[in-house]
């Protein structure tokens, strides 16, 4: 089971655009630097929905074929 759910690994990432120091906002949350990372890259890519899987399906496929 993750420690952190979705709502709070994307509340992360968008914390750390204004935070100062990466590595006190890790520790303040308990999360380690790497994992940190991953997320942020994850959440810049897809944005909260990559913290979801890729079996949610928001229309756009469909959309875009038009």
């Amino acid at each position: 089971m993750e420690k952190f759910t979705a709502d709070e690994k994307a509340a992360i990432a968008m914390e750390s655009f204004t935070a100062i120091n990466i590595a006190g906002l890790c520790r303040r949350h308990g999360v380690s630097v790497s994992n940190f990372y991953k997320w942020r890259d994850k959440f810049i890519e897809s944005g909260k929905q990559g913290f979801y899987g890729s079996g949610v399906n928001n229309g756009y496929e469909k959309e875009n074929e038009n």
